[in-house]
């Protein structure tokens, strides 16, 4: 048994190569996932005379195949990679439908939901559509079904200096797991793709994280954007308790006198990340340290 979704980017503000841009950023990062077993365009039947062809393929429509144990952490993951994006994804599995539609991230939030609680309940006995304004389901769910929702993943937002990009890249792969079990959405400014506001795009996701990771190295405090515009507004959301900020020590710095200087740090003791003598055990403690945060605002 697989489960089949199909993806379609609805965003009526797209011009046609905005259009294709995102569709092309979005079946890349659906492979990345292993769980995903294929994902493909779909032609074009009848292309308009004098259009851009883009391979001859639909702009905005993608379909994929994901194995039915790990569909729920997907979807969980799609918050991060869909974004803001109006979107319409419909999934079948074992001869039940549903389409989900989601004009902006609040929305993709609750049709998440509703998709991961279409797949992780059974099919009710007798048929009878449920009418709502953003949810068409072909069979029906069983209330109590529909309410045991799994939980939303927790939006998580890096904040560092692109000259520590690697050590970045690092930290993510160390967080893979999270990512896999649904417990993170993680994202970065290396995400927003090309001719989008990046401005806009780090305030978005900078406003509505639930928890920020200060990755910080020399850089990071010499650097007029993380330390003046991305710093300041990740403070002022944590003492509001908004969201809880991270300090993780990359590299030894001159720090404690930040105004994140008073917050607890990672790894273990501050002990910055390139003076352990095993990167990999200092990652771990990281992540493990993330986990702990994410579990405490979950319990």
């Amino acid at each position: 048994m697989t489960v089949h979704i199909t993806f379609n980017l609805v965003d009526p503000a797209l011009d046609s190569e905005e259009l294709e841009a995102k569709t092309q950023n979005l079946q890349r990062q659906l492979r990345e996932f292993d769980a995903v077993e294929q994902v493909d365009r779909v032609v074009d039947p009848t292309p308009p005379t004098g259009s851009k062809a883009f391979g001859g393929f639909l702009s905005g429509l993608l379909t994929a195949r994901v194995a039915p144990a790990q569909a729920p952490a997907v979807l969980g993951a799609l918050d991060a990679v869909v974004g803001s994006a109006a979107i319409e994804m419909t999934l079948e599995v074992d001869g039940r439908k549903i389409t989900v539609k989601a004009r902006n991230h609040e929305e993709l939030a609750a049709a998440l939901q509703t998709a991961q609680a279409f797949l992780l309940s059974a099919p009710a006995v007798t048929p009878v559509p449920i009418p709502t304004e953003n949810v068409v389901v072909e069979r029906s769910l069983a209330a109590s079904q529909v309410s045991a929702r799994p939980p939303v993943p927790t939006d998580v937002f890096f904040s560092y200096s692109h000259r520590d990009e690697e050590l970045r890249d690092e930290l993510a792969i160390h967080l893979s797991m999270l990512k896999r079990q649904g417990i993170i959405a993680a994202w970065h400014d290396r995400e927003i793709t090309a001719g989008s506001d990046w401005a806009g795009a780090i305030d978005s996701h900078l406003n509505s994280a639930s928890v920020i990771l200060l990755l910080v190295s020399a850089n990071f405090l010499a650097s007029d954007y993380c330390y003046d515009l991305e710093l300041e507004q990740a403070m002022k959301r944590h003492e509001a308790g908004e969201a809880t900020v991270i300090p993780i020590i990359l590299k030894p710095c001159d720090w404690t006198g930040a105004p994140f200087g008073k917050l607890q740090a990672l790894p273990k003791n501050a002990k910055p990340v390139t003076k352990w003598d095993d990167r990999d055990e200092a990652f771990l403690n990281v992540a493990q340290g993330i986990r702990a945060v994410i579990g405490k605002r979950s319990g």
